[in-house]
């Protein structure tokens, strides 16, 4: 205890003097510590704080060497490449992690030159080998021991990047419907015209004469082409409405 009242850690080290038979007593060397216990508390509770957030981090951690040896790793990058354990994830070089190995080479060159990249998708292959899409960040460290070392923190966005694409494919539809449903409006305007003079032209004419057998195919074909239009345009989601008599008590009994 401190003349301060505060309490303060020592470091003995003892030493007897028993050997001396005129020198009955020990010698003790003590040393204030309090300062490097504080440091040490620290750095443990820094490390367990880093440790936690590693561990119950949903992107995936990796440190690895540049020349591609993989140090360490955190759960979710074990569970975003399909691995066992760290341990497995580990026993494989970082290439390996890449869908295409090539994907290596620039990803590493930028790494090293910029000392970071951000925000850079780039296609992962798990252990079953499925292709997976990453969004991922580097950057550049250095390890006293090790020098340099590459800390790559990424989500799996794989999910993300097919519902982009199923989105844009949708759109591309929309775009596609549009059209043919212009283009059947258009289209069944004409047939209209084409139908009401075919229509005349066949009470005009006598029956069995050549003329007459010609008005009648030109209504068949007016017809076909009209049922064509309605195809695109129950395509389009542009169906016109075909007025229709109908009985409304038998559809209420119904």
């Amino acid at each position: 205890r401190h003349k301060d009242g505060s309490w303060r850690s020592f470091e003995y080290a003892v030493a007897d003097l028993l050997q001396n038979p005129e020198v009955r007593g020990i010698v003790a060397v003590c040393r204030d510590v309090t300062e490097r216990q504080k440091f040490e508390s620290a750095l443990a509770a820094s490390e367990r704080r880093y440790r936690l957030l590693a561990e119950q981090n949903l992107a995936g951690v990796l440190r690895t060497t540049v020349d591609g040896r993989i140090l360490d790793s955190n759960p979710a990058a074990v569970r975003i490449f399909g691995y066992a354990d760290a341990d497995e994830l580990r026993s494989r070089a970082a290439a390996e992690l890449f869908f295409d190995s090539e994907d290596c080479v620039p990803y590493m060159d930028r790494l090293v030159s910029e000392g970071t990249v951000s925000n850079v998708e780039i296609a992962g292959v798990r252990k079953d080998g499925a292709r997976i899409t990453l969004l991922e960040n580097g950057s550049l460290w250095r390890d006293d021991e090790l020098g340099p070392v590459v800390v790559r923190t990424f989500f799996d966005v794989t999910d993300r990047v097919q519902l982009e694409i199923q989105y844009r494919h949708l759109q591309k539809m929309e775009a596609i419907g549009a059209l043919a449903g212009g283009l059947a409006h258009d289209f069944n305007n004409i047939l209209t015209v084409i139908g009401g003079y075919g229509e005349e032209l066949l009470r005009d004419l006598s029956d069995g004469s050549r003329a007459h057998r010609y008005a009648t195919e030109i209504g068949v074909a007016t017809r076909r082409a009209a049922a064509l239009t309605r195809q695109l345009l129950t395509f389009s989601r542009k169906q016109v409405l075909e007025p229709q008599v109908v009985d409304l008590n038998a559809l209420a009994s119904a």
